[in-house]
């Protein structure tokens, strides 16, 4: 006796926390919420816009400079074989060049990524208007289909 009234109690309570938990599917709001987080497509997309948004700074930055080293007269005048060593061939010539572009293209270089960074934010939030689009246009197929 004591058993059966425990394994009803069990019962009873177990069946009590199942009803407090909704199964996902039993809303739209929580398929919408489950695609929110979990979406393959809508995912990409934002990791794609936040790497557009990373690039902004970046992309104003002055550009890698140059070193050139030129090795002249190798054999120093046929005096000896040809060689790679600075200091053993006739002249060593160091250059540093660090090019420069024309005044206001860094900032045009700075706001066209700004701008791809926006586009790539619109992309995200007309990928979220489509998924979302799909999840509700299906749930409304299903419960037509019941």
């Amino acid at each position: 006796m004591k058993s059966a009234l425990a394994a009803a109690l069990l019962a009873l309570a177990l069946s009590g926390t199942a009803q407090a938990e909704p199964l996902p599917g039993a809303s739209v709001e929580s398929l919408l919420a489950i695609a929110r987080e979990g979406s393959p497509d809508l995912r990409m997309v934002r990791l794609e816009a936040e790497a557009a948004h990373e690039r902004i700074g970046p992309a104003g930055a002055l550009p890698d400079p140059l070193f050139r080293m030129e090795l002249e007269n190798i054999t120093r005048n046929g005096e000896q074989n040809a060689t790679l060593s600075p200091s053993r061939v006739g002249d060593t010539k160091y250059t540093l060049l660090q090019p420069l572009p024309f005044w206001g293209k860094r900032d045009l270089k700075r706001e066209v990524a700004a701008a791809e960074a926006e586009q790539a934010s619109g992309r995200a939030s007309d990928t979220w208007a489509e998924v979302a689009a799909r999840i509700k246009g299906l749930y409304a197929q299903y419960w037509l289909t019941c």
